[in-house]
């Protein structure tokens, strides 16, 4: 049996949905054979959309939060859920039965348009937690707190969780004069857990 390779984008991966369909409907796969290969082709192929949404931001598939990991898994799974009933559809048009290849195609491309769907949505929860970078201001003398996060680089729901912002009064300088700034950066995040010793609530 063909294992399909893994694409290099929506058309490759319109592609794979065309060929798959066609394969079935002459009869070259048998059902089980095709869901098998569009459970492998579904998930090679979101995951590849999802990686293209997020770095439209800036994020590299290592940074995905546990937020859009758990959203790329619910668009494949919602994907799989369909494919048994979408394999039997071809099934009943397929040649051995009498059917025409263009009564399958349009619902093919309802397929290959998830990829640009699964890719929106990731690059829209992407950025709405972009990554920030922290930068020390022009005070003289700067806090623990600050002197540590300059340059760190996590994303701003990290930052905000810790209540570590420019300004904040749980900075070990509570804030008094702090001109920190933070920056939108596509620079990697920090390794490491997060620096929390380095406030002074």
């Amino acid at each position: 049996m063909t294992e399909f390779q893994e694409g290099s984008g929506e058309e490759d991966y319109g592609l794979q949905m065309r060929a798959l369909a066609r394969a079935l409907w002459r009869g070259i796969y048998s059902l089980d054979e095709f869901v098998e290969l569009m459970i492998v082709s579904v998930r090679r192929g979101l995951t590849r959309a999802w990686k293209e949404g997020a770095a439209e931001c800036g994020i590299s598939p290592e940074e995905l939060n546990a937020t859009e990991q758990l959203a790329l898994e619910e668009e494949i799974y919602r994907n799989y859920d369909r494919i048994f009933d979408y394999a039997q559809y071809i099934e009943d048009r397929s040649r051995s039965n009498g059917g025409l290849l263009r009564s399958v195609l349009p619902r093919t491309e309802l397929w290959s348009n998830r990829y640009d769907a699964v890719r929106t949505r990731a690059s829209a929860l992407a950025c709405k937690d972009k990554k920030k970078q922290w930068h020390l201001g022009a005070t003289e003398e700067h806090c623990r707190s600050c002197a540590t996060f300059d340059g760190r680089v996590y994303r701003y729901s990290v930052w905000e969780q810790n209540n570590a912002l420019p300004k904040s009064p749980i900075l070990c300088c509570h804030g008094f004069r702090c001109d920190c700034y933070f920056t939108d950066t596509e620079e990697r995040i920090t390794p490491g857990p997060f620096p929390k010793g380095s406030l002074c609530p």
